[in-house]
Order: C-alpha cells, then structure tokens, then sequence
C-alpha cells in the first residue's frame, strides 16, 4: 500500500488550474489552499471577457470555467456560476454546455461540499446528455471522477468505471482528458497494490501530457519512482529518478515554494542526494514560518519528509527534534479540531435545549388553546349553519324570483299569441265563412267568385303559415323540436321553396334569383333549415313592392357557411330592427300588398337558428331593402373558395 505522504505530495504536485488528478489523496484541503493562490490569476480575465461577450453559448463556457476557478476561492460563487453556466447551456440547448456545467457540479460536490450523493446525480445527468451528443470527453471524465466516488463509498465496480473512462478518452484528442484518465487508473491500481498496472498508468500519463506541460510530466514520473520504491527494484529508480534530474532545472514555481520544494526533495531522496533534500525542506520551512500566519498542515509536512531524511542519514537527534515538531503541529491541528467538533457539539446540544423548550412551551400553549379551540370551533359552527341557511334561503329567493320572471314572460308570451290568433284567424275566416254565405244564395256570379277563390286561396295559405309557424315556434319551446345534425345540400331546399312561392312573386311581378353552388352544404336539421327559408323567403316578398327582386346568394368564410336572402324592399328603421326578434315588441306590420304579419316567423326562424349551432342576422336601411343572413357551420370535408 503506497504511504500516505507520497500520496498527499504527489496529490499536491497535480493540483493544477485546469486539473486535478491525485484524487484519491486523503488532505484535500491542503491542495486547494495552494491551487486558489494560482488559480485566480485567470479570474479577472474571464470577468472581462464575460462583459464583452453576448452568445449565451461562450457565455455558458466563461461562467462554467469562472465556476471552476472559484471551487478552491468561494463555494457560493462556484456553485452561482456554474448554475448560471447551466442555466444559459439549457436555454442556448448546447447540450455541450449543459454536460461541462453537470460534470463541474458533481465535482464540486466530491471536492468541495463532500456531498457525493448530489455528486453522482449530477454526473448520471451529464452521462445522459453526453452519451445522446457522443461528447467523449465529458464520458470519459464523469466515468473517471465515479470511479472515484465508487472508490470512497465502497459501491460499484471502479475497475469497470475506469475502463469505460480509458475507452472513451482514446476516443478524444484532448490530452488533458486522456492524461487524467490515465493518472487516476494509476493511483487506483497502486492503492490496490497492483504495481505493474500502476507504473502503466502513469507512464500513459506522461505520454499523453508530455509535449503540453513539463511539470506534469515530471509529477507523474514522480509517481513512477515511488511505485520502483514500493516494488523495491532499486537501480530502475536509480535509472529513472537521473531522467527526471535532467528537466528538474527547467520546471517553473508556478504551484508555489511548497509544492515546488516537496518535489525537489522527493526526487532527490529517491537519488539519495539526502544533504540536498535537507536544503530544499529547510529552505521551503524557513518561508512558512516567516508568514504571518503559517499554515501549519504545510509544516506538517515539511516536518514529516525531514524525519524521513533525517532517518536515511541516521542522524536520530534531529530526527527526533522534527518528529517533535510534527507531533506538535498534530497536536495543534488535533486541537482545532476538537474545538470546532466540540463547539459544534454545544451549538447542537443547545440547539436541542431550544426545540426541548419550544416543544414544551408549545404543549402548554396547545392545553390553554384547546378550550378556546373548542369555543371558536362551536361558534364557528353555529357561524357556517346561519351562513349555510342565509345562503340557502338567498338560493330559494332567487330560484322564485326566476320563476317568477319565466312565468310573468310566459303570461306575456301567452297573451300574445292569443291576440295573434284572435286578430290573424278572425279575419280570414270571417270571409271565407261570408263567402260559402254568398255563393250557397247563389249571389255570386261567375267572376266574382273566380276572384274571391284567388283571393281566399291566398289568405288561406297565409292562415296555414301562421299556424305552423306557431305550431313550430310553441313545440320548439316545448323542447318537441330538438334538431338532428347532419349535411345537407342547400341548392335543392332553395330551389324547391323558390317554386312553391312563385306564384307570390309573379302576383307581385317580382324578379326571384339565386346562385347557389350545387356543392354548397350546411350542417343542419334538414327540416328546420326549410322551414328557415321558407319564412326568410316570404317576409322579402311581403316587404317588396311590385316590380321589385329578392336574390338568394351563398357566401363561405372558413368553416362558416353563409345563406343569404337580399331584397329591394320597404326595409326597417333602427327601432323596428330592434324589436325584430322579440315577441314582446310590436314589431309586426303589413307588406306592400296589405298582407297581414305578426312578426311571429322571424322570431321561430331566429330560435330554430340557434337551435342549430348557428344564427340569423340582418341588414337594412328603411327605403332600400333589407339582407337576411343564415350562417351554419359546413362540414370539415368541404372546403369551398370565398
């Protein structure tokens, strides 16, 4: 098993801004100290190309990498940014974006929050969306840091995770992707003491990464000389640890003196250059200990790799004298800890004496409230019955007061047909009953009775109109007139009424016209619509003067069809359309030949019209005529040009 300080070192060397591997390092914490002292260099720059920029998709990167930057400087703002990325990605639908913004969530809470929970739903998100985009490197890098989440919780196959990582990062020209795969694998294999798997992985590492960062290619050769170490094949290190040596003077303090001296020391421990490892330890203590406030997990470290040199050189006193400062720094750190886990302790037992105390507070609140809970509830009580009976009794009020109204218009509606009866059947029938008088005394003669046939003809029919209008008007009333929908071509039914009125119009010499389409089809009660027309059909003869026309036309607008009756008649005055429909109004009068009307014909047509999911409406000026229009739906097959 690989000791927990070349663990923790190595962990350090790698904690680059634009990676980290070293993942299964156990003080993370330490690393992301040193990291945000590199990292927010990148910050200011990303802000200002924030501001510059307007496609939310490059705003979606920026954000996602500003959320990056900031997980080692400030939680809340990690979590903002990467939120807002995600946000963007979504409303942009890069499904690109979208995967980035998950995978940095899921790390973060690996890292960061430690909740691995939150972590492994963001990253089955990201596989989603990466999976259905073939976004290899996202695969490769949520399957890689699962792997490691498989690892902490002791769930899941790592091995499997892994290889599905190395699969879909060969997939990929992205060497940092294929250079984290290939670390973790090793770190993974060499905690599992599975050395050859693990000198394989690394030396991957630094294939991938060595012509894009020297250090990193030095950090993971490193790696390869603690696992000779471990394996005990001494020369190989020897060979390997003299490789390294050639670039050691090349590589930049770009991570900080910490990480730079630890790995200056590392490699020449493994060369077994002691004095010069001392030097490089010292000289790296001497600069924590002159800040103003050391980090004491850095000294700890410090301390622990002198032990180690000290031991090799067998000089006991000073390895005793800096085991003593390591203990010390424990010590202190231990401390620190107790503290924040005892203060926590307190904060959560008086946390508990709180709710104990409210809770108990709230019992005797809850035993005083019950009686008045009681009280208010039977006064509530009484409350909603006398609402309940005010509103019950304002519900009966009003049913009656409706009755009432239905029965005074009923009486009303009664009272006029009567008088329509009285006053429309009297007249004809008092002729017809003079004329039999007269023609069984054998007073008529022979043209005087031909002309009273005609005219009596003519008052009959108008009497047998009045009464089917009635009949029709008091069954559709009655509700004994429900209509039974379906197509119906409107050509014959106008054709066939136009003939049975012809002898009207040619009494009156008037000019009847109309241009149907034979396809014009209306959704209606067949009988009904006849009985429309016909009563639409006489009221524009009986309003017409001699000499005048009534055209019967068709109009289409979408699914409305439309029939029209037009005549150059008498027309009506504003009042008179008014009352039109009304059977209340008085808004009958007689047509240009003194033909008597009740008004009663319109108001059946109008009834029957929206009986069947249509409507009547009209147009007229007084002296010019007046427009009739029937409008019905058409069948959705029939589509007809306007």
């Amino acid at each position: 098993m690989r000791n927990q300080k070349t663990i923790r070192q190595n962990t350090i060397r790698r904690m680059r801004p634009h990676r980290r591997t070293g993942k299964y390092a156990s003080l993370l914490l330490l690393t992301m100290s040193l990291a945000a002292t590199a990292q927010p260099s990148g910050i200011p720059v990303l802000k200002q190309q924030l501001a510059q920029t307007r496609a939310d998709t490059t705003r979606s990167r920026l954000l996602c990498k500003l959320g990056e930057l900031y997980a080692d400087v400030n939680l809340d703002s990690c979590v903002f940014y990467l939120n807002q990325s995600l946000q963007l990605a979504q409303h942009a639908r890069d499904s690109v974006g979208m995967a980035q913004a998950m995978y940095q969530l899921g790390n973060t809470h690996v890292y960061v929050t430690k909740d691995e929970g939150k972590a492994i739903n963001w990253l089955k998100q990201a596989l989603a969306i990466a999976l259905a985009s073939n976004n290899y490197a996202c695969l490769a890098n949520c399957y890689r840091l699962l792997s490691i989440v498989a690892v902490h919780q002791h769930i899941g196959n790592p091995d499997e995770l892994l290889a599905k990582a190395l699969r879909y990062a060969e997939q990929t020209n992205d060497w940092q992707v294929q250079t984290d795969a290939y670390a973790t694998f090793g770190q993974y294999k060499y905690q599992v003491g599975n050395y050859e798997q693990a000198t394989y992985g690394f030396r991957q590492a630094m294939v991938a990464c060595k012509s894009h960062d020297l250090q990193a290619w030095y950090s993971f050769g490193l790696d390869v000389c603690e696992v000779l170490k471990t394996e005990g094949k001494d020369d190989s290190l020897q060979a390997f640890a003299r490789q390294l040596a050639t670039i050691q003077k090349q590589l930049p303090v770009r991570l900080g003196n910490f990480v730079y001296d630890n790995d200056q020391a590392r490699l020449a421990i493994y060369q077994k250059k002691y004095p010069e490892a001392e030097t490089y330890l010292l000289t790296g203590l001497a600069i924590q200990k002159k800040r103003p406030k050391p980090d004491t997990l850095q000294l700890s470290y410090y301390y622990e790799n002198l032990v180690e040199v000290y031991t090799r050189q067998k000089d006991y006193q000073k390895a005793f004298e800096a085991t003593k400062e390591q203990a010390s720094i424990r010590l202190t750190l231990q401390r620190v800890r107790q503290t924040r886990d005892a203060k926590l302790q307190m904060t959560q037992q008086q946390a508990a004496f709180d709710l104990q105390e409210r809770d108990n507070q709230i019992k005797l609140l809850d035993a005083r409230q019950q009686q008045q809970q009681l009280l208010l509830a039977g006064a509530a009580l009484v409350a909603v019955l006398l609402v309940g009976f005010m509103l019950i009794q304002r519900r009966n009020q009003k049913r009656i007061e409706q009755q009432r109204t239905q029965l005074v218009q009923l009486n009303t509606t009664k009272d006029k047909l009567f008088a329509i009866l009285a006053h429309d059947l009297r007249s004809p029938v008092s002729a017809l009953s003079n004329f039999l008088a007269l023609h069984n005394w054998g007073m008529l003669p022979k043209a005087e009775f031909d002309q009273s046939v005609n005219i009596l003809t003519e008052r009959l029919v108008q009497v047998q109109t009045l009464l089917d209008n009635t009949l029709n008007w008091a069954l559709s009333h009655m509700g004994g007139m429900r209509p039974q929908l379906k197509s119906v071509a409107v050509a014959p039914i106008v054709a066939e009424q136009v003939t049975m009125l012809q002898y009207v119009a040619a009494s009156k010499q008037i000019s009847v016209s109309w241009d149907i389409p034979p396809q014009a089809m209306l959704v209606v009660d067949a009988e009904q619509v006849v009985i429309m027309i016909r009563n639409l059909l006489q009221n524009a003869l009986k309003f017409t003067p001699v000499g005048g026309s009534v055209l019967i036309s068709w109009q289409q607008q979408n699914a409305i069809g439309q029939l029209v009756i037009a005549d150059t008649g008498i027309g009506m005055n504003s009042e008179q359309l008014d009352g039109l429909f009304r059977l209340g109004k008085q808004t009958s009068r007689s047509g240009t030949a003194h033909e008597p009307g009740t008004g009663l014909g319109l108001i059946l047509v109008k009834d029957l019209a929206e009986a069947n999911k249509g409507n009547v409406s009209v147009d007229s000026q007084e002296g010019k005529g007046s427009t009739f229009r029937l409008l019905f739906p058409v069948p959705s097959e029939i589509v007809l040009p306007s």
